[in-house]
């Protein structure tokens, strides 16, 4: 028996669940698809890329070089006495990161939108939608390189 759901249909489906982290087994169990063309979709698309800059945000960047200068402030404090210049180098040059990181904006932060927006004119326009996605995809896939 044919799948219900059609293939266009299933792919950008399988790509949202993707996003979020499903395997690709529970993709194939979820939309009666064979793994092996979830796998294809998975590579062809660079989904796994395009995911791990997803994860990457820019919080948990900031939050990473804010503890550094945090473990050097503290070190410093138990042993009473000043930061050293290799510390003080150190704290300067996660300032620089930090700034720069404000200054960008993320491609997490695309990604996150797009998915937001995505999963929202998938429920509204479902034509709409498979028409706008691969145009987020290409622009995504250029900013991820």
């Amino acid at each position: 028996m044919a799948n219900p759901i059609p293939l266009k249909k299933r792919k950008i489906l399988a790509e949202s669940y993707f996003f979020n982290f499903y395997s690709q087994k529970e993709i194939a169990d979820l939309l009666d698809t064979p793994e092996n063309t979830i796998s294809r979709w998975v590579q062809a698309g660079d989904w796994k890329k395009i995911r791990d800059h997803k994860t990457v945000t820019r919080d948990k960047l900031v939050s990473n070089l804010l503890s550094q200068v945090n473990q050097l402030e503290e070190a410093a404090r138990e042993e009473n006495r000043p930061l050293n210049s290799k510390e003080t180098d150190s704290i300067l040059k996660i300032a620089m990161a930090v700034e720069k990181l404000d200054k960008k904006i993320n491609l997490s932060l695309y990604i996150q939108v797009f998915k937001e927006f995505n999963d929202f004119l998938i429920r509204e326009d479902f034509d709409l939608a498979k028409r706008f996605i691969p145009y987020q995809s290409n622009f995504i896939r250029n900013h991820a390189e």
